[in-house]
This record gives C-alpha cells, structure tokens and sequence, in this order.
C-alpha cells in the first residue's frame, strides 16, 4: 500500500514562516520520507514522534516536531493524508 501526501495552501505558508529549528525540520522531513510506505501512524512510532489526535473534533491528527511545533494533518480511507497547518503550540 502506497500512502499520498498532499497539502493545504496554508500549510505551505505557515512552513515557510513557521521558524522550525533544524531538528524539528529534520524530524518533519523524515516522517515525510517514511510516510509513504509506513503510513503516517507508523511513521511516527518508527521514529519515535508522539503523534496525537486533536481534541477539537473530526479526523485531526498532530505530531509534536518539538517543544514549540506541531503539524497537523488529517487521514481519509483512501490512505492519503493531507498536511494542515504547521507552527507553534
């Protein structure tokens, strides 16, 4: 099973502004990298990410990429996620 990626035009704003540290960027890039063949739940354990769902309602998931960031995201049944927004807690 091949998992998609696809991203919200805010989640690219907010990447660009978002002044990740560079281990969080590099935490970000290698869920990123795993997530196509792991999926984004086993990615995130493979890598020892914690990964939570949102208590706000609906499909919403976050990984903490450090002590300030976060990236949420949602998972659809068609093994696709898609990136929602990414910056400070």
């Amino acid at each position: 099973m091949v998992w998609t990626i696809t991203a919200e035009k805010r989640y690219e704003k907010q990447l660009s502004k978002a002044g990740l540290m560079s281990s969080e960027e590099t935490k970000l890039n290698e869920w990123l990298a795993l997530v196509p063949t792991r999926g984004p739940f086993a990615a995130a354990t493979e890598l020892h990410i914690k990964c939570a769902k949102l208590h706000s309602g609906g499909d919403q998931w976050e990984i903490y990429l450090g002590s300030y960031h976060r990236m949420s995201f949602t998972v659809n049944g068609f093994e696709q996620v898609e990136l929602l927004s990414v910056g400070h807690t």
